[in-house]
């Protein structure tokens, strides 16, 4: 089974919240892996919320919401992968 088009692009990147900040809200169809390596986040994935520390990664995958919200008070960093929409088929999603 393949869940990645042929050609699926995959984004690499990192950023600093010195003060906190957000990401998102991403409203389609979104896959992503965050590693947070200072400070911490509530992460959002369509109706649940979770809380992730520095040290920890965030595998997700979300069909209507992804977020991350990280406090204000203290700074952030965050390196990222994430990719677009999937071509599993619908029964392995849920």
């Amino acid at each position: 089974m393949n869940i990645f088009n042929k050609d699926q692009p995959f984004k690499f990147g990192k950023a600093v919240f010195p003060n906190g900040g957000r990401y998102g809200p991403v409203t389609h169809e979104h896959l992503d892996i965050t590693v947070i390596l200072q400070g911490e986040a509530t992460v959002v994935i369509d109706e649940a919320e979770h809380r992730c520390v520095a040290g920890y990664a965030v595998f997700a995958y979300s069909e209507q919401r992804y977020e991350m919200i990280f406090p204000k008070g203290t700074g952030h960093y965050v390196r990222w992968c994430h990719t677009g929409e999937l071509v599993m088929p619908q029964q392995y999603k849920t």
